[in-house]
């Protein structure tokens, strides 16, 4: 019998291979390892366009890119990781020459110039990373053994959590520069960032990553210094191996030496692991929630400097917040901070979940395949298949939400993850004043959101596009109205959201351009406030019927209307009864027979909506109280000289003949305001004006019980209290 005594326990074995040490370093390095990936979030867009000049129109893109290629790579890596890691006796080895590496990556991800050096850093950190989650992990599960493994976890989740929220809140802190008041905390991070330079900054990341390395190099296994005779009989050594791993806190798990296993079964571990219920249900529950997780890191720094034009600082605040509001804001910004940190409450409950219930599984695994993970255990390769889920959600989720956020906005991106039914309503003509008091009713409603359709800066190439003015009128286009015209399609018309579920979306009209609109907005309803002269309205109209039935999400078309009874009076005004009727027509007849486009195929039947809204009481509103443009001779209706539509208000009494001679005299004068207020005479003396009352009380219950309509009086009343209406 050969014997070899293994060397003296070096200084500080009892404390450097115990239990509460080795679970105290990983937990930190978990820490320091979510803190490096996360702590680049904040000032990535600063990154991006200012030391790499890109343009800022790419920051979404290229953030989305960067963070999903750290998951990408785990996702390529991680099962070889896991069977090297499994294979070694000495596992803390990977650990430190991840460390040494980590720290290249990040010297080449903080000081890169180019997007090539930037992307290369952030690979090389990628790498190092993967194999510190994953042997980190496994080293845990040697150590504490599967009886108190969801205990260890759920304390090295509390370090990741930190790591996730404290490095965009340092590099944040560091790099922000101030932009408001001392209240709202830029302008004390203003008075850091004159003094701490980009360098410094990244300096706090150096120091996490030297930290580190040190406590990884102070571990000893406790394995590995046994004072037992190798090489000695069974009888003697009592040498047994642990069918996960050789841990002082694996007895709770049955075990056999190698030699004793009769059989193996011949599928590969990984197989036999996914065909366990427990387990394929964490994965997958676990990419859902990185999934979530991964939108919030690549979102909110660009969402928040867009709509509240806050910087890095500010963004690191917010990350630091999922777990402690301490800002009072205006009340927008509350509630962002609110969900925030509601979101941090159910984020610290679930993450971890994945990797436990993996385990539990490998260790029912182990039980009915004794042996099956080898002479070293099999927690890399178990930690290893919960990482592929982790940083799959954390791949996918960059991608869908960036794109989600540029194509739909991030209202409806989250709408889109949460799940969440959600109407998209859009609003061609929008940008006009009616456009404004509508968007700012829908959004009221935590259900819809809006997109607002606004022609292209400068004349549109569709002749049918050039004289219109928005929103809609009873006011036919006259050269009364057009300098007026002339004047609303200026660049500063188009309209500044004022929310984060108002986006808007330029569009020149066309069947093409509306369609990849209404598409990619996932549209539900089109609603038309648009004014145009008489011969444009119906392939105006026409194109935009057409593109919401190509549309899938779109339901409802609601067109520009104004006129009064059109049951009963269906051609009045004469103008209406050339434009709208003909468009009734074509409503009704796509919604009562399938129809079928160019190449035959089926065209969806979409419902529609036909609006009397009568008068606009802000007509009697001054032009400063009002959303109505002012349009010089037309509106509003000047109050001290009592005059409206280019003419002095006078009673003039008109028989019909009158009215009929005026009309008949002027019809081949289409742009005649003779004709157009002769017309209107005709309209008003007909009665056709508005329904009739028991109609209109019977639709209003029907359609807006518990609505309240304000009235003209209340109307006045609050313009002269609030200033505007």
């Amino acid at each position: 019998m050969t014997s070899k005594i293994i060397p003296a326990k070096p200084i500080g074995y009892e404390w450097r291979s115990s239990r509460l040490f080795i679970v105290a370093v990983i937990s930190l390095a978990m820490f320091a390892d979510t803190f490096l990936f996360s702590f680049i979030i904040p000032i990535l867009p600063d990154i991006l366009q200012g030391r790499l000049q890109q343009p800022p129109s790419h920051t979404q893109l290229l953030t989305s890119i960067l963070l999903s290629l750290n998951a990408l790579v785990s996702i390529l890596i991680a099962p070889f990781t896991g069977h090297l890691a499994d294979g070694s006796k000495s596992k803390n080895q990977w650990m430190v020459i991840s460390w040494v590496t980590n720290a290249v990556g990040t010297a080449i991800t903080a000081w890169s110039t180019t997007l090539t050096v930037l992307f290369v850093g952030r690979f090389i950190q990628t790498l190092a990373g993967s194999v510190i989650w994953i042997v980190g992990m496994a080293i845990l599960g040697d150590t504490v053994g599967a009886k108190h493994l969801a205990k260890a976890l759920g304390l090295t989740m509390l370090f990741v959590s930190a790591g996730l929220l404290s490095g965009p809140a340092v590099s944040g802190l560091l790099s922000g520069p101030a932009v408001s008041g001392l209240l709202s905390g830029p302008a004390v991070s203003g008075s850091l960032y004159q003094f701490v330079s980009y360098s410094m900054t990244w300096a706090s990341a150096f120091a996490v990553i030297l930290v580190g390395t040190v406590l990884q190099l102070l571990i000893i296994g406790p394995l590995n210094y046994d004072m037992r005779i190798e090489g000695s009989s069974p009888e003697e050594s009592e040498i047994q191996s642990p069918l996960l791993s050789a841990s002082p806190g694996s007895e709770s798990i049955a075990y056999q030496t190698i030699e004793e296993l009769t059989s193996l079964p011949t599928q590969n571990v990984y197989t036999l692991m996914l065909r366990k219920k427990r387990v394929i249900t964490a994965l997958i529950a676990d990419t859902l929630f990185a999934i979530i997780i991964a939108s919030f890191e690549t979102t909110i720094p660009i969402h928040i400097k867009a709509i509240f034009h806050w910087e890095s600082l500010q963004a690191g605040l917010l990350f630091l917040l999922l777990q402690a509001p301490s800002m009072l804001l205006d009340t927008n910004r509350v509630i962002y901070i609110v969900t925030l940190l509601a979101i941090g409450v159910w984020r610290a409950l679930l993450l971890g979940f994945g990797a436990v219930e993996v385990l539990h599984g490998a260790n029912e695994l182990s039980h009915e395949y004794p042996g099956i993970f080898g002479p070293h255990g099999g927690y890399s390769r178990s930690f290893s298949m919960s990482n592929i889920s982790w940083k799959l959600g954390m791949f996918v989720g960059p991608l869908v939400s960036g794109t989600l956020t540029e194509k739909m906005g991030y209202y409806q991106m989250n709408l889109v993850l949460a799940m969440n039914e959600t109407h998209v309503i859009a609003l061609a003509g929008g940008s006009g004043d009616l456009g404004h008091y509508l968007q700012a009713e829908l959004i009221k409603d935590p259900r819809y959101s809006v997109v607002i359709l606004t022609r292209q800066v400068g004349l549109p190439s569709h002749s049918y596009l050039r004289h219109c003015t928005f929103p809609q009128s009873s006011q036919r286009y006259s050269p009364i109205n057009a300098q007026s015209t002339r004047r609303l399609t200026t660049k500063a018309d188009l309209p500044t959201p004022t929310s984060d579920r108002v986006t808007t979306q330029t569009t020149d009209y066309t069947l093409p351009s509306l369609l990849h609109i209404l598409r990619t907005t996932h549209t539900t309803a089109l609603i038309s406030l648009l004014r145009c002269p008489d011969e444009d309205y119906l392939p105006l109209h026409t194109s935009l019927l057409k593109a919401c039935q190509l549309t899938e999400t779109c339901t409802r078309f609601i067109p520009s209307e104004w006129a009064g009874d059109i049951e009963s009076f269906p051609a009045l005004p004469r103008a209406y009864g050339r434009t709208r009727l003909p468009f009734r027509e074509i409503l009704a007849q796509q919604a009562g027979s399938q129809t079928s486009d160019a190449l035959s195929h089926p065209v969806r039947k979409i419902e529609y909506t036909l609006l009397n809204h009568g008068w606009c009481m802000e007509y009697f509103l001054p032009a400063h109280k009002s959303h109505r443009r002012c349009m010089p001779g037309e509106f509003p209706i000047d109050l001290v000289e009592w005059s409206g539509c280019g003419r002095p208000f006078e009673r003039n009494y008109r028989s019909k003949e009158d009215i009929e001679t005026t009309i008949k005299q002027y019809e081949d004068r289409p742009e005649s305001l003779e004709l157009a207020i002769a017309e209107a005479e005709e309209w008003t003396i007909s009665g056709a004006t508005a329904c009739p009352k028991e109609k209109t009380l019977r639709q209003r219950e029907k359609f807006f019980a518990g609505m309240h309509f304000t009235t003209v009086q209340e109307l006045l009343n609050r313009a002269e209290v609030e200033e505007r209406v």
